[in-house]
């Protein structure tokens, strides 16, 4: 009998020792850390490239299909990034879509929208999708009128291998929403697409020196040789740029590209070349000072819209983590909120926190890139995980990680920015309202002064006739 005590006793403790290690009901390695809430944005998977002509041609001669849509490769990578979320917040979010919990947004592009899928995917694989309840009948049927007895045979088989599946396997379908935020576009923001030009204007000798000079030093017989182009064209940032992003995407897909197929080419060093000088042209030349030398204004406008949704979500679940309320759902406060974006707005983010708290990011062009913010509680304070594909970068209080929104622009801010004809007027009114003050004080003095001088004289004259 005390044997058998000893026993199960024994099995109870390792049982609890397990539990309290187990993935299954922390989210965290410590006991006392609650996740509260995460927003992960990731870039877009490995895409196809720009065809340039109406033989469906890139700049390097490779043929496509589909401009610019997500390649296989990239659907590839995109439900790998979901099946690895899904694994990570197993203990956090449910196996089966719940709106209440996680809401995800993409740009309005398609390779966009189709990486948010693909993702959700991962997240959420068969045979997690909805089922019908126990009152379905074959009844539910197609609207077609024309459809004959074959027809109607052929889909009724169908019907009944899905079982209660509302989709074959059990495929769940998420909703996506879009995220409208299209600044490059000159039709919707045209002072933010002169922005970018201005920046590159002004860095044409750094263009020159960390990019144009290294590229035809090493590579540059071939590429003028090959597709019969002239020193100045490659000087053209737009061309070379084009040139060393299609490069990137045609390595990764195919391989070798066959204008380039020459033994003196080394397609390594040049894809290690392209993809660090695609990094620095978007660090040193288009994220560029203008207008504030102290603001990194493309990535403080890019990043904002983001971020603020970050600190907005975040707010409302630790409100409710304060009111005893952890466990609640509502899809007005979801607690994943997902953003699937261009590498651009990535290395926008990078950039702006680099500028404020020194995080030393990697400037690699990477598709299907992410980063993750965690806020969670831990001994009565807020603390925020900032990780880049994985890796922990920063761990930080929350309260001190939101004073980057003194760098932050609202909505309104950035809508009058991209309508204002004249950008210089959006900071200006800074200036404007800094004058106001200072008339209004300037005034209020000299009433002062004016009182008080009155006053003396009042007084003096008293004196006299008394």
């Amino acid at each position: 009998m005390v044997y058998k005590t000893k026993l199960i006793l024994l099995f109870i403790k390792s049982f609890l020792l397990i539990l309290l290690n187990s993935n299954n009901i922390f989210c965290s390695d410590d006991v006392n850390e609650t996740l509260l809430f995460v927003l992960e944005l990731f870039s877009n998977g490995l895409t196809t490239s720009i065809i340039t002509n109406d033989k469906n041609q890139d700049v390097l001669g490779e043929i496509w299909l589909y401009n610019q849509e997500l390649s296989n490769i990239g659907f590839r990578q995109q439900y790998l990034l979901g099946i690895n979320d899904k694994n990570k917040y197993e203990n956090f979010i449910n196996p089966y879509f719940n709106p209440k919990e996680i809401l995800i947004k993409s740009l309005n592009i398609s390779n966009n929208i189709q990486s948010a899928y693909a993702h959700l995917h991962g997240i959420y694989p068969p045979p997690n999708g909805q089922k019908l309840n126990n009152n379905f009948s074959n009844s539910f049927f197609l609207n077609y009128k024309n459809l004959n007895e074959n027809d109607k045979n052929e889909i009724n088989n169908k019907i009944n291998n899905l079982n209660y599946s509302a989709i074959e396997k059990g495929i769940n379908l998420v909703p996506v929403n879009i995220f409208d935020f299209e600044l490059n576009n000159n039709n919707k923001c045209p002072n933010y697409v002169q922005l970018k030009k201005n920046n590159i204007e002004k860095n044409k000798e750094k263009f020159k020196s960390i990019i144009y000079n290294n590229f035809m030093k090493r590579f540059g017989d071939i590429f003028l040789k090959t597709f019969n182009k002239n020193d100045s064209f490659f000087q053209n940032p737009d061309n070379l740029i084009l040139f060393l992003k299609t490069f990137i995407i045609d390595y990764l897909i195919n391989g070798n590209i066959k204008s380039l197929e020459n033994e003196n080419f080394n397609f390594t060093q040049f894809y290690e070349f392209a993809v660090d000088s695609m990094a620095k042209y978007t660090l040193n030349i288009e994220f560029d000072y203008d207008n504030n030398e102290e603001e990194n204004l493309i990535s403080i406008i890019t990043s904002s819209p983001i971020l603020n949704s970050l600190f907005y979500y975040s707010d409302l679940r630790i409100d409710y983590h304060k009111n005893h309320k952890t466990k609640k759902l509502d899809s007005e406060r979801p607690k994943f909120v997902l953003y699937s974006v261009d590498n651009y707005i990535l290395i926008a983010i990078k950039s702006l926190l680099n500028f404020t708290f020194n995080i030393d990011f990697e400037n690699n062009f990477d598709f299907s890139s992410s980063i993750n913010f965690e806020v969670y509680n831990k001994d009565e304070s807020y603390k925020i995980n900032i990780s880049y594909d994985g890796e922990i970068m920063e761990n930080i209080d929350y309260e001190e990680f939101k004073n980057i929104s003194k760098y932050l622009w609202n909505e309104s801010k950035i809508k009058n920015f991209c309508k204002e004809k004249d950008k210089n007027k959006v900071f200006d009114k800074k200036q404007f309202n800094f004058n106001i003050i200072w008339t209004i004080w300037s005034i209020i003095a000299m009433i002062l002064i004016i009182l008080f001088i009155n006053n003396r004289l009042y007084v003096n004259y008293s004196n006299k006739n008394n």
